[in-house]
Order: C-alpha cells, then sequence, then structure tokens
C-alpha cells in the first residue's frame, strides 16, 4: 500500500500526465528486471543441464568403454578355447590316423594270411586230386577249387 500511496501522492502534485508516465517507467524497470532475473535462471539452468549432459555422456562413454573390455575379454576367451579345441581335435585326428593305419596294417596281414591259407587248401585240393580216382570227386574237388578261387581274385 505504500506504494500505491506514493504514487497518488506524486499524481496530486505533479499531474496524471507525468503519473501515467511514471507508472509506464516503473513496469518497464519491474518487467526489465524479472525478465533479468528470468533470463539469469534460465541461463543457470541451461548450464547445469548442459554439465549435467555432459555428464551423463562421460558416464556412457565409460559404460561403453568397460562393455568393450569386457567383449574384447570375452573374444579372448573364445578365441583361447577354440584354439584349444583345434589343438584337442589335431591331436584325437592324429590319435585315429595312427589306429586307422594300424587297422590297415592288421586288415593288410590278415587278408595276406587268408591268401596264403587259400593258397594251401588250393595245393591240399590238387594232391587230393591227383590221388583221387573217381570221376565225381574229381568233379566236385574242382568246382570247390574254382569257388575257392573265384573268392581268392574277388569277382
Amino acid at each position: 500500500m505504500n506504494n500505491i500511496n506514493q504514487v497518488a501522492d506524486i499524481a496530486n502534485r505533479q499531474g496524471v500526465a507525468i503519473t501515467l508516465s511514471v507508472i509506464i517507467i516503473v513496469l518497464v524497470w519491474l518487467f526489465g528486471r524479472s525478465a533479468l532475473k528470468q533470463y539469469e535462471e534460465q541461463k543457470k539452468l541451461d548450464r547445469e543441464n548442459l554439465k549435467a549432459e555432459k555428464e551423463i555422456e562421460r558416464e556412457e562413454r565409460k559404460e561403453d568403454r568397460q562393455a568393450q573390455r569386457e567383449q574384447t575379454k570375452s573374444l579372448i576367451d573364445l578365441h583361447s578355447q577354440t584354439n584349444e579345441a583345434i589343438l584337442k581335435f589335431t591331436e584325437a585326428l592324429k590319435f585315429s590316423d595312427n589306429i586307422l593305419n594300424k587297422h590297415n596294417d592288421n586288415t593288410e596281414n590278415s587278408f595276406c594270411e587268408i591268401k596264403d591259407g587259400i593258397q594251401d587248401i588250393i595245393g591240399r585240393l590238387d594232391k587230393v586230386q591227383e590221388t583221387s580216382n573217381e570221376v565225381a570227386t574229381k568233379e566236385m574237388l574242382e568246382e570247390v577249387k574254382q569257388e575257392i578261387l573265384r573268392i581268392k581274385t574277388g569277382d
């Protein structure tokens, strides 16, 4: 109320035009002061927001670097495990090759033994044919001999 009384007092002494001018000046001054105060508050908020955004970006970059480190570590571990698996597989493959070579050698020896056995049987059949006088026995032995030869040659 004190301000209103002062304005009324000025209006009584100076007149309406000057009073309106004073009121307008006071309003402009109040408006300017209010605008300046809002501008300063807005600048302060903008600076705080900028700081907050920069801090958020720093945190995000930090998290990204941490995630990248963890991903790199996972890739290194995976690479190591893959190398170990390849080495184990290579060893297992060499072991399988050795077993297969031994099996091939044993099979070759077995076939040689079978061939020798067949040859021995054929020799015995020949002796039986030479000593046998009956035609039916000779023919039967010849058929057995031919069958054994067919098995031996693989036809």
